[in-house]
């Protein structure tokens, strides 16, 4: 544990005793990697916990690093992660959670493939409110096909990095040079792969973007892109829909893209199945103006529900701890 980690959970513990004079405490909420003596007090004291984890855990750097690997033809080298001490300090977090909110089913998963109890997890997807003019905005419209005075416009808006799928899509890009596609990269790059891998001239490499000019990327994009290898959730999907433009997504994300209505899910991360789906869009344009019609269900998305999760959620760290604590009497009696 860092100086800060071990500073901050101190200082909470700190104002939970004070809280616990006043008998306030009856539940104690953290998000992932700040849990463990928070947790460990209220365990104590017989308090319900809820973990919010903030992505798939250990499992999904293995599983990256396995993708980035099959790409590429080579060992992927995305650094040595986290020490093992911070692992075993999550470990314990997740035994001391009474329950353990995620993102997505993909997140979900990962979790369980690493260990995480499949009966103390829950799903609450991320929140997300449209602004009074995204919930009148109209149906996009599009030529009766593309050309290279207007082409299909591909937003790409996020970490330029492996795990979010840039090797393939850099790939699927310089595979259609000569076709009427324009990729739009938006995002850091913190890895150089815009300049360390082969980039076609049909790619604008943006940079990073404040969030004045990514409305505008959003606006005047066509498609919008996520071919990431793993995600918890990416909220980028909603900001894109809550835009009306359709999505071309990995399955290794939140879920978003309802298949054939408003996008696609590839069905592996790489640059044939990107290839193949832009030529879909690039073959029929009155697909695209159809997905951007497609109403979707705003409401698993919004605040009420984001209220009613957390209200359930409380309800089964209450009854995972109370069969807990009856476990331990009678495993005492």
């Amino acid at each position: 544990m860092n100086v800060r980690d071990q500073w901050f959970q101190q200082n909470v513990v700190r104002e939970l005793c004070r809280l616990e004079q006043g008998q306030l405490t009856k539940l104690v909420f953290s998000y992932s990697y700040s849990a463990k003596t928070p947790f460990q007090w209220a365990r104590d004291r017989g308090i319900p916990t809820v973990l919010c984890q903030i992505d798939p855990g250990p499992e999904e750097q293995r599983w990256v690093c396995e993708q980035v690997a099959k790409e590429q033809d080579s060992a992927a080298d995305l650094g040595c992660g986290p020490p093992l001490a911070y692992w075993e300090r999550w470990r314990r977090e997740i035994e001391l959670a009474d329950c353990i909110l995620v993102n997505s089913e993909w997140s979900k998963k990962l979790l369980e493939r690493g260990g995480v109890p499949a009966e103390k997890t829950k799903i609450v997807p991320l929140a997300y409110e449209r602004s009074a003019d995204q919930r009148v905005m109209p149906t996009r419209r599009y030529p009766d096909r593309f050309v290279v005075e207007r082409p299909l416009k591909v937003l790409f808006l996020g970490q330029v990095i492996l795990r979010k799928g840039v090797i393939p899509l850099l790939k699927a890009a310089v595979r259609l040079e000569g076709s009427p596609v324009e990729f739009l990269m938006a995002g850091p790059d913190p890895e150089g792969l815009l300049y360390s891998h082969a980039v076609g001239g049909n790619v604008r490499k943006l940079g990073a973007v404040d969030r004045i000019l990514a409305e505008q990327l959003y606006s005047d994009a066509d498609v919008f892109i996520l071919p990431t290898y793993s995600d918890g959730f990416a909220i980028t999907q909603l900001e894109a829909a809550a835009h009306r433009l359709p999505l071309i997504v990995s399955r290794y994300c939140g879920e978003v893209v309802e298949e054939g209505r408003n996008g696609w899910v590839l069905p592996e991360v790489n640059a044939n199945c990107i290839v193949d789906v832009l030529e879909k869009c690039l073959g029929d344009p009155s697909r695209l103006e159809a997905f951007s019609a497609y109403e979707l269900d705003w409401e698993r998305f919004s605040l009420e529900t984001l209220g009613k999760n957390l209200q359930e959620a409380e309800e089964q760290a209450r009854r995972f701890a109370q069969g807990s604590a009856d476990l331990q009497k009678s495993a005492s009696a």
